[in-house]
């Protein structure tokens, strides 16, 4: 990282960006079977002054400057605050469901229960990041209940 891009950051940090929280992962839009556009970075953040549960979704590039969106975890509605006012294009919307929607391959488990999706992962880390607002989860059989994901196609 070179002098600019440290100073970028610095001053994005003292506006109030909150890029570096819990990730959840990167998706990326897809026009004829090829990435198109910035990775867009999911993650979750310890907003204790919005007891909202959310999910923050920024491009990569520019750290959220160009990008800044925050949708809701229990309905299909964005959270506008702070500098998070951004809305997805049509296919950015597609291409986010599509990343919340395939199973959860990575080593985290909650209590030694198995996380089966992505969705499901976006919630255990939020609860990890705001345990004053938690989400409910249950286990059962070895693995994460969490609520439904809501039908973010109907995204408002």
């Amino acid at each position: 990282m070179d002098r600019v891009e440290k100073e970028l950051i610095e001053q994005m940090k003292k506006e109030g960006y909150v890029f570096e929280m819990a990730t959840v992962g990167y998706f990326q839009e897809i026009k004829e079977n090829k990435p198109k556009g910035d990775r867009l970075k999911v993650f979750t953040t310890s907003d204790k002054g919005f007891p909202q549960v959310h999910v923050h979704i920024g491009d990569d590039s520019t750290m959220g400057a160009e990008l800044n969106i925050c949708i809701k975890l229990d309905k299909s509605e964005y959270f506008i605050h702070d500098k998070s006012s951004g809305k997805f294009t049509k296919s950015q919307l597609e291409a986010f469901i599509k990343f919340m929607t395939p199973p959860y391959h990575g080593p985290l488990q909650y209590n030694g229960a198995k996380i089966p999706t992505m969705w499901d992962y976006t919630i255990v880390q939020w609860n990890l990041e705001n345990p004053e607002h938690e989400i409910p989860i249950e286990e059962k059989d070895g693995f994460v209940i969490t609520p439904p994901m809501p039908d973010y196609a109907k995204l408002r």
